[in-house]
């Protein structure tokens, strides 16, 4: 009965923290990146009932597997709700539940007793780039989870209970869902690290089991299912030549002339991601640390090629983004976990260059306290109470962080509360000004919508951008080239400027033009030469 408490202690705390950290806020930021199009993905789906051909403004969507977006149209469905709140709901249950599966798996491996086998849980949570995906309506944070939970199922089955049948089978599963959600990197995040690891046993013949063969059947049914039908609607050929130009596309900042730039910054912006806890990777150059964490080798040096065969990789890889990488964020999460759970459980004080590192953290918040009477004026600091309160919180915190007293779990409590009041402050001010100055495409459909009568047809003429879709809420058809004897008379399409200067606009009249964060945007009406209403 205690052991269950235990356990159901830990859950409930790993809720409560993440749903602290990622709810407040959430829902007054408009749609960016590729949130509008994922939402308007799972909208058609509800409308139309097409589950297997995504459609964006009545074209099919094919850069993408639809699963995601069966999981948001499930999020609608349960909520009745389609909004920023509701899309964005998907992300933070991913996150809590991939921080879960870190906190259990490592409580089984560990064989943790107390509440602190949520650590890695905790770690994960808390790193920059995590938190800023987990409040996105976006693949990733999704993606991530599957991968997670395949590289976990894996080594748990496989190497702590021996029984490779049910791990082969059970990882691969998880991998080919993976790869419904976001696509063929799936495989090969899993066998980055896999493989390597295979061959550090010298057990490489694990590859050529019948057991992966098993499971590889498995993968390969699930995608089947929903790959065949697919295959068979759209065409083979339109298919790959559409997920091809999804990886070609990739290759433009080197053409650009970018990639020396991406070089550089790419290790910065890493750590950056990884904060407040990459630097505690440090953790491992003591030999002391080493030692006594021994019997948790295999799973360090199982981590660990999980980053050395994905990391190096993206960053030679020209127009990578920090967020390709994110799916082995689990992998540093229990990498960093490893010593730093070992510094807890030894009651000691922590190393000196990790005590440095946390002091150089806490200068670095104490200074942005006096600072904010620079920055803070313009994103409303102190016009409420709530962010106030929060300021004066990372305030003293910083305090705890600089200090040289307390033992190591205080202080790694200390991190994680400043944290989560920084976040929490970033949100309560940058949030509400995002929705007061930067709602570009919320204000351009409205002031569409003013222009265009809600039963005339509304035509996207090489604009297609999916949150301004997503904000006409009314049907939007895209459309490669303006031909009128395709449209009724009376419907109106919207362009840039740039591509109605080329176009041939006889027999269409303007009616106005709006602003769509820098693109302006044209309005014409079929006055003439449409197709009758009739």
């Amino acid at each position: 009965m205690h052991k269950n408490a235990t356990v159901i202690k830990g859950i409930l705390l790993l809720l409560f923290f993440c749903l602290l950290l990622n709810i407040p806020y959430i829902q007054l930021r408009e749609f960016q990146g590729e949130e509008g199009r994922r939402v308007i993905v799972a909208e058609t789906m509800l409308k139309t009932g097409e589950w297997i051909v995504p459609y964006v403004e009545n074209v099919p969507y094919l850069k993408k597997p639809p699963l995601f977006n069966w999981l948001l149209v499930g999020i609608f469905s349960l909520s009745g709700i389609v909004s920023e709140t509701t899309a964005r709901m998907l992300s933070v249950i991913s996150a809590f539940l991939c921080a879960l599966g870190l906190s259990l798996f490592w409580r089984r491996i560990a064989e943790i007793r107390d509440a602190w086998y949520i650590l890695p849980g905790l770690i994960f949570l808390t790193f920059t780039d995590v938190m800023d995906k987990a409040v996105r309506a976006e693949i990733d944070m999704t993606f991530t989870l599957f991968i997670t939970l395949a590289v976990l199922l894996w080594y748990s089955l496989h190497e702590y209970l021996q029984k490779p049948l049910t791990a082969w089978i059970l990882s691969l599963s998880f991998v080919s869902i993976a790869t419904l959600t976001k696509g063929v990197q799936a495989p090969a995040f899993f066998y980055c690290g896999v493989v390597p690891y295979l061959m550090y046993k010298r057990e490489i013949r694990s590859i050529f089991s019948a057991a992966h063969a098993a499971g590889i059947c498995a993968a390969l049914a699930i995608f089947s299912a929903w790959f065949i039908p697919f295959a068979e609607k759209i065409g083979m050929e339109e298919l790959l030549r559409a997920w091809w130009h999804e990886i070609a596309a990739r290759q433009e900042p080197l053409r650009a002339g970018g990639f020396f730039r991406h070089f550089i910054e790419f290790p910065f912006l890493y750590l950056i991601a990884y904060l407040p806890w990459f630097p505690l990777i440090v953790l491992w150059a003591h030999k002391d640390i080493r030692e006594k964490t021994h019997g948790h080798k295999k799973l360090a040096m199982y981590c660990l090629f999980f980053l050395l065969f994905s990391v190096p990789f993206y960053w030679i890889m020209p127009g990578a983004r920090l967020r390709y990488i994110l799916p082995v964020s689990g992998a540093l999460a229990l990498l960093l976990t490893i010593p730093i759970a070992f510094t807890l459980s030894s009651s000691s004080r922590m190393p000196l260059w990790t005590t440095r590192s946390l002091q150089v953290l806490g200068i670095c918040l104490f200074l942005a306290v006096p600072l904010s009477l620079f920055w803070g004026t313009r994103l409303d600091l102190f016009h409420g109470p709530v962010p106030f309160f929060l300021l004066g919180t990372v305030f003293v915190l910083s305090f705890l962080l600089i200090g040289k007293s307390g033992d190591a779990k205080r202080k790694i409590i200390v991190l994680l509360l400043a944290t989560l009041a920084v976040k929490v402050l970033w949100a309560s001010l940058y949030f509400p000004y995002h929705a007061k100055n930067l709602s570009y495409y919320r204000t351009a459909a409205q002031q569409i919508n003013m222009l265009v009568p809600q039963d005339a047809s509304l035509y996207d003429y090489r604009v297609d951008n999916p949150h301004l879709a997503y904000y006409l809420n009314r049907p939007v058809t895209l459309i490669k080239t303006p031909d009128k004897s395709k449209m009724k008379n009376g419907s109106v399409v919207f362009m840039e400027k740039k591509d109605a200067d080329d176009a041939d606009l006889e027999g269409f009249s303007y009616i106005g033009e709006v602003e769509a964060r820098k693109k302006i945007l044209l309005l014409y009406e079929i006055a003439n030469g449409g197709k009758d209403e009739n």
